[in-house]
């Protein structure tokens, strides 16, 4: 996928927190999710609820397709803000201090991740930066379906 016009002028291999500025917002285009791709997150996290794998149980249930799952668009968002750079130096250290799922994302559906930085907190000591980000993600009809609060350690150039 390529990254966002936006950040087009940052490195590919990702960027440090120098490069991060309180208010920046950072954008993906968007994903689709297939049915393939829950069947497979059903497998991996057996939650073979038949609303994520059974198109007949959804549409008994007055779904018009199957349900993704929640922790698959979470996941999602993870890798869409990996694509555009945030994460590449980041370092295991990652706090979900909200997690809000606010609409339901069905099978075929698209989504899209806005990530606008509220905080930084540089930690020179560590060689590190702590990052606090906003994020939406958004349907293909631009309404919300994941509202969060993320914060992660990010390296600094100068480490």
């Amino acid at each position: 996928m390529p990254r966002s016009a936006a950040l087009a002028s940052l490195p590919a291999s990702g960027v440090y927190f120098e490069d991060l500025a309180v208010g920046q917002t950072m954008e993906s285009g968007l994903s689709q999710i297939t049915q393939a791709e829950i069947d497979a997150f059903a497998e991996i996290s057996h939650d073979r609820n038949p609303l994520h794998v059974s198109l007949e149980f959804a549409r008994a249930q007055g779904h018009p397709n199957t349900l993704a799952h929640g922790a698959l668009v979470f996941s999602r968002a993870t890798g869409l803000a990996y694509e555009l750079g945030l994460f590449i130096k980041a370092s295991a250290y990652f706090k979900l201090a909200e997690l809000d799922f606010v609409r339901k994302v069905y099978a075929g559906d698209a989504i899209k991740l806005k990530m606008v930085i509220t905080e930084l907190k540089a930690l020179p000591r560590l060689g590190l930066g702590k990052v606090y980000v906003k994020v939406e993600v958004r349907n293909e009809g631009n309404e919300l379906v994941q509202n969060d609060v993320w914060t992660a350690l990010v390296a600094m150039r100068s480490s």
